[in-house]
């Protein structure tokens, strides 16, 4: 689904995750994105983004966001959003985390907004 205004941008990712459904993911990046990882690695593209979130496969469980801040400058927006992820993996593997991003989308030709930059962890202290 289109996303038209970026401050419903964290509700579609959290939707995404708890459906462990990475194309619908990969929709909400534009290809040039760069995500940064819990360890700080780069990755590009939406092969990059791909990789990133294999850990999706096999996912059962909740996702919770709530926005802190959505600041718009004309076809771009920084996002700031508390996140918690909490199920299971592949394998039946624990997985929970959480954390304070930083985003940047852009809105594009179409009017969709996607993220260029998300740092899921870009605003932990």
């Amino acid at each position: 689904m289109p996303i038209s205004r970026p401050e419903d941008m964290s509700e579609a990712f959290a939707a995404a995750v708890e459906g462990a459904d990475v194309e619908r993911l990969l929709a909400l990046y534009d290809p040039s994105i760069c995500y940064v990882s819990r360890r700080g690695e780069v990755a590009q593209g939406h092969e990059g983004i791909r990789h990133a979130f294999r850990w999706l496969e096999g996912f059962a469980g909740k996702m919770e966001t709530e926005n802190q801040y959505c600041v718009v400058c004309g076809d771009t927006a920084l996002v700031r959003a508390t996140w918690r992820i909490h199920g299971t993996g592949a394998g039946g593997r624990v997985i929970d985390s959480s954390g304070l991003s930083a985003e940047v989308l852009r809105r594009g030709a179409d009017g969709t907004w996607r993220y260029i930059v998300d740092h899921p962890f870009g605003g932990n202290p």
